[in-house]
């Protein structure tokens, strides 16, 4: 969405404090007018000055290590005109008010199906995810932020009798143009509440910009440091009781056999309970908890009914996924020309691939947990979470009470990838807090539970075809993609979407359609479904189709004898944008440099989420196996708010994706996953992780 299109669905509330001081909030239309004419108004506060001077800025999404405390802050200070040590923030809390409308308004974006959705449930979206959280607060965080100050510089220009002209800022004061007289922002505070805010704030002209664009260090770095920070799995409270939990181990199964009174006899056990698909033992402690759960289900007093997948396997979902392709024309997501009459006609050469890709595990570094208290008809919920206003629908469902009666008490998340936007951890959690009422109940999974229940990447097949000229020109080119969508049951649920409903969201379309100049070309999706549970994992579509895209590429590059890199470069002659950082990464990565014998060089192009990125490999094999030496990188994703948070982001992601594609895949057999821990769904380790070395294309 553009900033100008956006900010006529934005304007501003302010108000007083309760202690005294500012207080500025933006509020918006809670759908695109295209999409729900009867749009709602939400309100929020996005920020505070005191009559201490102190600005805090509470943040509308989580911190799960991409740097968003620092770089919504960083906005907040750069419009307002504070220096960056009387800068605070707070998590906001769970309420659409907060909501990421950025998601529901950009173009490509979620599909009419979520659309209506959001309109007919009133959901919030107040979600951490589909790299919205900059370009969403660009709008809402800087409007409140401009708003703020001009309302600081009016109430400055009311106490010295002057113009609204004459007065200017900085660093964290009013400024009188004629001799240079200050005001403070915590002296004007008080009064600048009273005044009515602008309906159209002024934003800071880039150009004087002193803090965006800058190496700042991260917020959240000083108390991670000295253990201070309070992630899910640090909340503690008084009388807290812990809970662990055994799932279903095949898909849809559930518990056949609960002995209560056996398992109640385990020492410090409270309660064993019987949740929808799983068992869990309340006790007062962790060991405790998890030694009852291991001996009740050693020794058959908790005994489990396969579900109706007991048959389903990795091999059969490969088949049904190429049966699809083999019998389904699809979703057309892109097409240009008529790519099935050249590839039907004469051309010299034609090229044609399959590539498979696993389903795949988030494996948070912080294990899945959830803290739910359920008291006095009220119900608070500890955790870190992506989606807070999900979180709490679905505690309160399982706790049986008003979700206008939940509190969520969102903290760090210890990695999240889409895997906490899920609401099973959440929906656990209430559920076993509705059975000891008065008492905190603290769940933590195993990573074994972690493994075999989550909400994995799908799997998918691709199959492309593409055809050149006697000269070695592209002129068409063909995929067929099948996968599951990326929509989890509970996301289906909150919706309100019918069972078997495929949201076919932007991603999938912008994943899978290469960003080259060809002719004739055509993409289709046939979506597949799927007992496998399946939701959001890092770049979302994006981790298969660059992949699939990109390794055609290369094929296509060796099939006409050019060059990997150049072959590109001629397929981009209309995207200065995307050459530019292709020929970035070449240039830093040392291209032209021979390789040795033994070692070997890749290049890759993909465009997701307004993001252009290459990216350059060098390995070398060694001992039968492949050793990864360098990695160089090159991204423009428009105006760099810190600079040293995206080279962070771009190194996290280069490390995910590696992972994914030396070790990464979750197997399936007799309906259950095999894998189950680190030993057998490795990571990328500090000992084989390769330098990585990132340049940003100026915004």
């Amino acid at each position: 969405m553009t900033e100008t299109a956006l900010s006529r669905r934005t304007f501003l509330i302010a108000g007083a404090a309760a202690a005294g001081g500012l207080v500025v909030g933006v509020g918006y239309a809670a759908l695109a007018p295209a999409e729900t004419p009867a749009a709602s108004a939400n309100l929020n506060a996005m920020l505070t000055i005191d009559e201490a001077g102190w600005c805090t800025i509470v943040i509308p999404r989580a911190e799960m290590g991409q740097g968003t405390y620092t770089s919504l802050a960083m906005m907040a200070a750069e419009e307002l005109g504070v220096p960056w040590e009387a800068v605070r923030v707070a998590h906001a809390p769970a309420d659409k008010a907060f909501a990421n409308m950025g998601i529901l308004w950009r173009p490509n974006g979620l599909p009419s199906a979520f659309i209506q959705a959001a309109a007919r449930t009133g959901a919030g979206f107040q979600i951490t995810g589909g790299s919205m959280s900059m370009r969403d607060g660009w709008i809402t965080v800087r409007t409140a932020a401009a708003g703020a100050r001009s309302m600081l510089i009016a109430a400055a220009a009311q106490a010295w009798g002057v113009r609204i002209e004459e007065v200017t800022t900085a660093r964290g004061a009013a400024v009188r143009r004629s001799d240079g007289a200050q005001l403070s922002y915590a002296a004007l505070a008080r009064t600048a509440s009273r005044l009515k805010p602008p309906s159209t704030p002024t934003f800071r002209d880039p150009a004087t910009y002193e803090l965006i664009g800058k190496r700042v260090p991260r917020i959240d770095t000083p108390p991670k440091v000295r253990g201070e920070a309070v992630f899910g799995i640090d909340v503690r409270i008084d009388g807290m009781l812990h809970a662990a939990v055994r799932n279903a181990p095949s898909f849809g199964g559930r518990v056949a056999y609960l002995d209560r009174a056996a398992i109640a006899k385990y020492p410090g056990v409270i309660k064993a309970v019987s949740l929808p698909g799983a068992a869990a033992v309340i006790a007062d402690s962790t060991w405790h908890a998890r030694n009852a759960l291991e001996l009740a289900v050693a020794s058959g007093q908790i005994v489990f009914e396969p579900g109706g997948s007991r048959d389903l396997g990795s091999e059969a979902i490969f088949a049904d996924l190429s049966h699809n392709l083999d019998t389904k024309v699809g979703k057309t997501l892109a097409e240009t020309g008529d790519a099935a009459k050249v590839m039907g006609g004469s051309a010299s050469r034609t090229l044609f691939a399959e590539y498979r890709v696993p389903f795949l595990a988030h494996a948070c570094m912080e294990p899945m947990n959830c803290t739910a208290r359920l008291a006095d008809g009220r119900l608070d919920v500890w955790l870190g979470t992506q989606t807070p206003d999900f979180a709490r629908d679905a505690a309160a469902a399982a706790a049986g009470v008003r979700e206008s009666h939940t509190s969520i008490h969102n903290q760090y998340l210890g990695g999240g990838f889409g895997r906490r936007a899920e609401g099973d951890l959440p929906a656990q959690a209430g559920a076993l807090a509705k059975e000891v009422p008065g008492k905190a109940v603290k769940l933590v999974w195993t990573r074994e539970e972690d493994i075999q229940h989550d909400f994995y990447r799908p799997a998918a097949v691709a199959r492309l075809g593409a055809v050149f000229d006697a000269r070695g020109d592209l002129l068409a080119w063909r995929s067929r993609l099948a996968s599951s969508p990326m929509l989890s049951g509970f996301m289906r649920r909150t919706l309100g979407l019918p069972v078997g409903t495929f949201v076919d969201r932007g991603e999938i379309r912008d994943a899978v359609t290469p960003p080259y100049q060809i002719p004739n070309l055509a993409v289709q999706w046939v979506p597949v479904a799927t007992t496998v549970p399946t939701g959001n994992w890092r770049s979302v579509s994006n981790s298969f189709g660059a992949f699939f895209t990109e390794s055609f590429v290369d094929e296509l590059a060796h099939e006409a004898g050019q060059d990997p890199y150049r072959f590109r470069r001629r397929l981009l002659s209309d995207k200065l944008r995307h050459l530019a950082v292709l020929d970035l990464a070449a240039d830093k990565a040392g291209w032209n440099q021979p390789l040795l014998p033994g070692e070997g060089r890749g290049i890759a192009l993909h465009e997701c989420f307004g993001s252009v990125v290459a990216l350059v490999i060098q390995v070398h094999a060694a001992g039968g196996r492949i050793v990864l030496d360098q990695v160089v990188a090159a991204i423009d994703c428009g105006m760099a708010i810190n600079p040293a948070g995206i080279e962070a982001q771009v190194e996290g992601a280069v490390h995910y994706g590696l992972t994914a594609a030396m070790y990464g895949e979750i197997s399936i057999q007799t309906g259950r996953v095999v894998q189950s821990n680190f030993h057998d769904y490795e990571m990328l380790r500090m000992g084989s992780a390769p330098p990585v070395e990132t340049h940003i294309v100026p915004g």
